[in-house]
């Protein structure tokens, strides 16, 4: 088994997926840390800015990250999703094969990424997730274009396995998710609201009201699936639900 080290700021679950195409289902979380971008609102800045106060991350190898999932999955081959930060940053090749062999019934593996950058492992994945960053998210770190790498998804993934999701925030990100759409109508695309923090479940709820009225009077986001964050109004943010 490789030896080789990932960046982890944490790793928990079960819990249920609180967004995407997924959205519901029990789930094991490994979240990886560092990012090439850095989003003002990202609800996840501890796993992105290691001079943050919250910030958590210590190195993991191979071996220690498949003990760590399999003495938290007491439920058996529960799925595994991997996040971020950008996992895309860690060849995760290796982990993702093992993962999937590892468990009596074929253990999915779940990844979310921005899409800014390619890995040969997103092709193993079962599902993956690809969420670019709208104006809404304020992003202030200069990184990859998103055609460039999205090519690569493309190329690489089936529709089957393939979707979008959009944090909406404002009117000028339902602009940014009707771009994404025209480009690639054939990937199931899914919007949400984005969190601002310390909101409460009637302020996003608000938000996500007024979501959906705007994506029913677009007639240019057909076919495309409004959600809230799931997690976020059942547990109000706490880190690890």
């Amino acid at each position: 088994m490789s030896n080789k080290k990932v960046l982890v700021s944490e790793i928990f679950g079960p819990v249920i997926q609180g967004e995407g195409p997924v959205v519901g289902r029990p789930t094991i979380f490994l979240r990886t840390f560092g990012c090439d971008s850095y989003c003002r609102v990202c609800d996840t800045l501890y796993a992105v800015d290691p001079k943050r106060e919250d910030a958590t991350y210590h190195q993991m190898t191979i071996k220690e990250i498949i003990d760590k999932i399999k003495f938290l999955d007491t439920r058996g081959s529960t799925p595994v999703t991997i996040s971020g930060g950008n996992p895309a940053l860690w060849d995760l090749f290796d982990l993702v094969s093992q993962l999937k062999s590892s468990s009596e019934h074929q253990r999915q593996v779940w990844v979310e990424t921005q899409g800014t950058i390619w890995r040969e492992w997103f092709s193993i994945c079962d599902k993956v997730i690809v969420s670019p960053k709208g104006p809404g998210m304020k992003e202030t770190k200069v990184r990859c274009l998103y055609p460039d790498a999205f090519k690569y998804f493309l190329q690489n993934i089936s529709l089957t396995r393939l979707f979008l999701k959009i944090v909406i925030f404002g009117p000028e990100d339902i602009e940014y998710a009707v771009s994404w759409r025209k480009k690639y109508p054939d990937i199931p695309l899914y919007l949400s609201v984005g969190n601002k923090g310390n909101e409460s479940s009637f302020d996003l709820l608000s938000r996500l009201e007024w979501l959906i009225e705007q994506v029913l009077k677009d007639t240019r986001l057909k076919e495309v699936t409004v959600l809230p964050q799931l997690h976020v109004l059942v547990y109000g943010g706490i880190r690890q639900k």
